[in-house]
């Protein structure tokens, strides 16, 4: 079996950690053409790990990215209910251009976070539930 996914899009808005700095969450808009029209979907990612959520300073609303990783479900119980949720797990994030208002230095366009830097083994601590 093959759970991969690359995504190309613009973060909807800045990428924000957990309070243990371990986990960091994101909104990923991404264009889809159906034959038709052009709709955006907006998928939502984590990033686990504390050495690879040292790139969320850089992932801010309107940047563009390149997320490689797989697709994950996750599922809990609230008051009595069961709900779940499907995120991409990133691996991999290339950064590519920030949008003309934003003071970001051009020197980050095109940076990557290795595989070295995402591949870490996840532990039961980088678990957010």
């Amino acid at each position: 079996d093959i759970n991969s996914v690359i995504l190309t899009g613009r973060l909807a808005d800045d990428v924000t950690t957990n309070e243990t700095g371990k986990v960091a969450r994101g909104t990923l808009a991404v264009n889809r053409w159906n034959g038709e029209e052009e709709t955006t979907q907006f998928l939502d990612f984590k990033i686990l790990g504390e050495r690879q959520c040292k790139v969320v300073p850089y992932l801010t609303k309107g940047r563009s990215i390149t997320l490689v990783g797989e697709l994950n479900r996750e599922v809990w119980e609230k008051e009595g209910t069961k709900r779940s949720a499907v995120y991409v797990y990133a691996r991999n994030i290339v950064l590519g251009s920030t949008p003309a208002n934003n003071s970001s230095s051009s020197s980050t366009s095109g940076s990557a976070v290795t595989a070295e830097d995402i591949t870490k083994p996840i532990t039961v601590d980088d678990i957010p539930f």
